[in-house]
């Protein structure tokens, strides 16, 4: 049973000040491979970053970020915009 008392309102935002944190946020987003995460995770970070970033070149409206299916143009021209680059590596064995 929760205790709604003590707990406190969870905020993705809260947890993505620093740009190593929103790479990190981003990279697991494409790990899971459904474009609805991926593109809310844009989204996050989008608004994360917002405040250090002029309007005119922050990558995703909110009507952007909800349209599906994102293009690889589109999801590099976003990440590039938010100051990420997108690599390949070779997955690890397990």
């Amino acid at each position: 049973m929760v205790n709604e008392q003590n707990s406190v309102p969870y905020n993705t935002l809260d947890y993505l000040k620093a740009p190593e944190a929103c790479a990190s946020y981003l990279e697991a987003a494409l790990e899971d491979g459904d474009e609805r995460v991926l593109s809310l995770a844009l989204k996050n970070v989008t608004a994360a970053l917002s405040a250090s970033m002029p309007s005119a070149i922050l990558p995703l409206s909110h009507q952007q970020a909800d349209t599906l299916p994102l293009s690889l143009g589109s999801l590099l021209e976003n990440l590039h915009k938010l100051g990420f680059e997108l690599y390949v590596r070779p997955k690890q064995a397990a």
